[in-house]
């Protein structure tokens, strides 16, 4: 005989539950309530004499809701300061949680973790939780990211516009970035196998040689021609086949770009660009910061502006939404190209075979354009980048990071308005900071914390601690925001670079007088800096005229100094030394 059918479980909802235990509570019989409800007789005994009109199937839950709920807010919290967990970290810190409250399960005790059903019975009953592949993010960047330096960011971009006249111009507004393309494949391809193989390979080069392809668009969509750069010192002319109209090949020592390059690069730009006067957005790379690029920008009417350094992955367009696939549309290409050349060489001839489509569906006009658009650019909108970016910001803050050095010297202008929002930030930051730390009130508003992100700020669907258990053993205690590790910071201040905030790059930074400002890292700044000469003690007396380190007097008139024993002074002599030219 076959298992016997028992059709829908619990086919009835919580308000029909509660209209039953009202009829029977009004003296209806069991099975009037049964046929006129279509609630078995047994569930409806059950559940009037515990009084819960919740439905309910299945074991009991290890965790109660509210135990479920904090826990899917701590995770969500985790992954938007960017330090998201693993699923084995989870099992392993609920095991912990567990065993802290004195729950009983039945969790493997020898791996010390919830176990894989436990999990994935979590995922099922939050579907605002996923697997995700997380990727990684320099600390820099984490750090750098935040609300202060956005703001100047914005404020600066759109001075730089008016006085350019391009805000509603968007033909005149271009990004430039560079992107590094191996001659090989960059990512590891999902292949066909027997199934149980335990060796499965792609025989492709680990270590191909480097190419950099120098891009530039404007705010409609328009592709000025990019410049190949490979590794070398002799330019074939066949380096140049099948490229895209208009593009141009150099030959680099390291395959990457430098400043005469650079000033190269900006010559092949002005035949291509707009008339009249454009805006050209870049980042901080030190090959961009030389005297003899702005020499040559201001020749052709360009403005250069440079990004604050580790923003570009939120602020620049060509990062954020254009190179996004090219290496999945190369990879792609490449793999079509080994179909159709069964040798496999991928060399510099060959170069335009595979780099060609593949430029062509990643420089689209809707690509391009939506780059712009999300990073606040054309149009511009100060408020386009999402406040949940600012949250990596949050872990490294600092309250006071020189306290011995006075304002002006913390942040990186003299001007008082630039440190009023840095002082805010650190206000809200700290009321931000005693939340986390499970005091369990909301920072209460004010003139600082009115204009804060409120993603930075603990959401509004965090919930309070449950009343169910103590401090000490919740997952707030288990999952703490994680705190920073900063480089130790003396009471002196590091020399700022010139782009660690949004610049505008004029030949006055190059000048002699702001040679201070010039970042440590550009190699063309370390050549213009002069060696200062060496001050070395003298000891050159006017009288004797002989330099020996001895005892010494300085005439109250000319200021020349002479040795005590050439005019018969001793230590105990307290009258002021005049010399016998300025005597009376």
């Amino acid at each position: 005989m076959g298992k016997k059918c028992r059709g829908i479980r619990a086919n009835w909802t919580s308000e029909m539950m509660e209209e039953a235990i009202d009829l029977l509570k009004q003296g209806k019989s069991q099975r009037y309530v049964e046929k006129h409800c279509g609630i078995p007789r047994r569930t409806l005994r059950n559940h009037l004499k515990s009084g819960d009109t919740e439905r309910k199937l299945g074991r009991k839950k290890l965790l109660t809701a509210d135990q479920e709920n904090e826990l899917e807010n701590r995770i969500i919290r985790l992954s938007e300061v960017r330090v998201p967990l693993t699923p084995k970290q989870l099992r392993r810190c609920v095991y912990n949680f567990t065993k802290a409250n004195s729950i009983e399960n039945k969790f493997n005790v020898q791996k010390e973790m919830a176990g894989k059903d436990w999990f994935q019975r979590f995922l099922k009953r939050h579907p605002a939780l996923s697997k995700r592949k997380a990727q990684s993010m320099n600390p820099a960047r984490a750090q750098k990211l935040n609300p202060v330096i956005v703001k100047d960011y914005f404020t600066k971009l759109g001075n730089i516009m008016d006085k350019l006249q391009v805000r509603h111009s968007p033909h005149r507004i271009y990004n430039l970035d560079e992107k590094g393309c191996r001659l090989t494949l960059h990512h590891s391809q999902l292949v066909l196998a027997q199934k149980g193989a335990r060796r499965v390979h792609l025989v492709a080069h680990e270590h191909a040689e480097n190419a950099t392809i120098v891009a530039c668009v404007n705010a409609v969509g328009h592709t000025i021609p990019p410049m190949i750069l490979f590794k070398g010192q002799r330019l074939k002319p066949t380096f140049k086949d099948n490229l895209p109209d208009g593009a141009v090949v150099h030959m680099a020592p390291k395959g990457s770009m430098t400043s005469e390059i650079f000033v190269k690069w900006l010559e092949h730009f002005a035949t291509y660009k707009a008339p009249g006067k454009v805006l050209l957005i870049l980042d901080g790379a030190s090959c961009h910061l030389d005297i003899d690029i702005v020499l040559k920008a201001e020749e052709f009417d360009i403005t250069i502006f440079c990004l604050p350094s580790n923003t570009t992955h939120e602020l620049q367009p060509l990062d954020k939404s254009v190179f996004r696939s090219f290496e999945h549309n190369w990879d792609q290409e490449l793999l079509f190209y080994w179909d159709k050349y069964p040798d496999r060489r991928m060399t510099k001839d060959r170069f335009g075979l595979v780099f060609t489509p593949t430029w062509n569906k990643c420089m689209s006009i809707d690509n391009i354009t939506n780059g712009f658009r999300s990073t606040g650019i054309y149009p511009y909108n100060p408020n386009a980048i999402a406040e949940t970016a600012f949250a990596p910001s949050l872990p490294t803050h600092q309250e006071n990071p020189y306290p011995d050095a006075p304002i002006s010297d913390i942040s990186s202008s003299s001007d008082e308005e630039d440190n009023l929002p840095l002082m805010r930030l650190k206000l809200k930051l700290q009321k931000s900071m005693e939340y986390e730390s499970g005091s369990g009130t909301v920072p209460e508003t004010s003139e600082a914390s009115s204009s804060f992100p409120a993603s930075i700020l603990p959401s509004s669907s965090s919930k309070i601690l449950p009343a169910c258990s103590s401090k000490e053993n919740t997952f707030h205690s288990i999952f703490p925001t994680p705190e920073g590790k900063l480089k130790k910071i003396t009471s002196t201040p590091r020399r700022k670079a010139i782009n660690y905030k949004a610049q505008t790059l004029c030949r006055d930074l190059f000048s002699d007088k702001n040679k201070e400002n010039i970042p440590l890292s550009s190699k063309s700044s370390k050549k213009n800096v002069e060696k200062q000469p060496e001050v070395t003690e003298s000891w050159m007396c006017s009288i004797c005229h002989e330099d020996f380190e001895a005892d010494m007097r300085r005439c109250t008139s000319c200021n020349l100094w002479a040795h005590e024993e050439c005019i018969g002074y001793t230590a105990e002599d307290n009258e002021d030394f005049v010399c016998w030219d300025c005597a009376p």
